[in-house]
């Protein structure tokens, strides 16, 4: 019973033995040397790939005959150079889809999360903060914070609205959402209750009413904490120092 490496040595001689009649025999078209190569104990996938790609009838035979091997088709295929010298028509690289986020696309992000209930963060990280930190990190990821404020602040439950311009364009929305989603986890240290990510406007447009701008209730609801905390010295102060 013919082995392996004997059936790929009687190969190798088929193109320099006669026929019957007196003609070369030879190994037929590219579809015809894949499954040669595929009876011979090369992988199917491997070799349907390389036919997609454009691999033709002497690459095969040139691999099926070990003078080739995968590696050097496939660059052959990038080059546009076949292994015999001639010149195999370039694949055209595949176009991209759209992006589902074009340069200039303004988003909101909403998102909540919790902090434990002997926590200080309203004091230590107050809502305000959390959304100036979040403008200045987003920067190097080619977003930009237009606006922002606070949607909940409770003393364990905390939420954020912001306004993200997309600078340079994203293939898809996730890729900014979990962005943002790290950014916000990495700066309150704190379990991400739930998120959204909303396009209000596309490149060029102009943002709807409500958008773009913090409002002073906004503002309010942001620095309560420090509001509290100021207040409490101006009332508490005083007659703690007369009595120093």
């Amino acid at each position: 019973m013919p082995t392996f490496e004997g059936t790929r040595m009687g190969i190798r001689r088929l193109g320099a033995l006669s026929g019957i009649c007196g003609e070369v025999v030879t190994l037929g078209d590219a579809a015809g040397t894949a499954s040669a190569l595929i009876a011979t104990g090369w992988n199917a996938s491997l070799v349907n790939g390389l036919q997609q790609a454009g691999a033709t009838d002497q690459q095969l035979t040139d691999l099926l005959n070990g003078v080739t091997d995968p590696t050097t088709i496939l660059t052959q295929l990038k080059a546009g150079q076949s292994s015999s010298g001639g010149i195999n028509p370039v694949i055209p690289p595949t176009t991209p889809g759209p992006a589902e986020s074009p340069a200039g696309s303004t988003f909101v992000y909403t998102a909540t999360y919790t902090q434990p209930l002997v926590s200080l963060a309203p004091l230590l990280l107050p809502v305000n903060s959390v959304i100036a930190q979040m403008g200045s990190a987003m920067a190097p990821y080619n977003l930009s914070q237009l606006a922002g404020k606070s949607t909940a602040d409770g003393y364990t439950s905390f939420g954020i609205q912001l306004t993200v311009r997309d600078n340079i364009g994203h293939a898809k929305v996730d890729d900014i959402k979990n962005t943002l989603n790290d950014l916000l986890r990495g700066i309150v240290g704190a379990t991400i209750t739930g998120s959204s990510l909303s396009l209000v406007a596309g490149p060029g447009q102009s943002l709807p009413s409500g958008f773009g701008t913090t409002d002073f209730t906004s503002w309010l609801q942001s620095n309560w904490g420090w509001l509290a905390l100021l207040l409490g010295v101006v009332v508490i102060g005083p007659p703690l120092i007369k009595k120093l």
